[in-house]
């Protein structure tokens, strides 16, 4: 009986994503925000094994699919890569009109085994570093700050120093 509701259950469609107890039970996940954990979902939602490595999906449809704003799901992306679950493999070509590819770390690429970049999160060292474009906002709410006289200039510019990202090729 058993059997043939699963067998029905595939043929209307339906689609199962693997999480495995290992990273589930991580500290690098334990430490992920909610959002930054639905749209890891939504990555393993995208994933099939050939297509890892090439895996794309746009902010804005991310963001429409969890119902936030593009900024805040820019944040869960950063989360997603300081903590080693996703790896940018290559940045967007607006003239040839493609989006950003990732690659989850936990699971296999090609002919490559995981490199389970996620294991060597720490709590004070994440294992790639992000930078987030400042926008004119901030910008703008730091100069408020400096006239009222809420914080001091120092303090702003230990605030507004950001990491880097890298793009580098798997091993």
């Amino acid at each position: 009986m058993a059997a043939r509701k699963y067998k029905r259950r595939a043929a209307c469609g339906y689609q199962y994503i693997q999480k495995d107890s290992e990273w589930l039970e991580s500290p690098a996940y334990r430490d992920l925000r909610p959002l930054a954990r639905c749209l890891l979902e939504e990555f393993l939602i995208v994933y099939r094994p050939t297509r890892n490595g090439k895996l794309s999906l746009p902010t804005k449809r991310a963001a429409a699919r969890l119902g936030v704003t593009e900024n805040t799901i820019l944040s869960a992306y950063d989360d997603l890569i300081e903590h080693g679950f996703l790896v940018l493999v290559s940045s967007e070509q607006w003239v040839e009109r493609m989006a950003r590819e990732w690659r989850l770390t936990m699971m296999p690429s090609g002919n490559r085994e995981p490199t389970d970049d996620w294991k060597r999160w720490e709590a004070d060292q994440p294992v790639r570093r992000t930078r987030r474009r400042k926008n004119s906002r901030s910008k703008k709410l730091q100069q408020a700050a400096l006239k009222n006289g809420a914080a001091s200039p120092e303090k702003l510019q230990q605030n507004s120093e950001r990491p880097t990202v890298e793009i580098t090729p798997w091993r």
